[in-house]
């Protein structure tokens, strides 16, 4: 799910919200 690259502190907060 995660993408290989590490995300940006921005893109972290969207992915949590996202799973969430």
């Amino acid at each position: 799910m995660f993408p290989s690259r590490k995300p940006k502190s921005t893109e972290t907060r969207w992915l949590m919200l996202w799973l969430l």
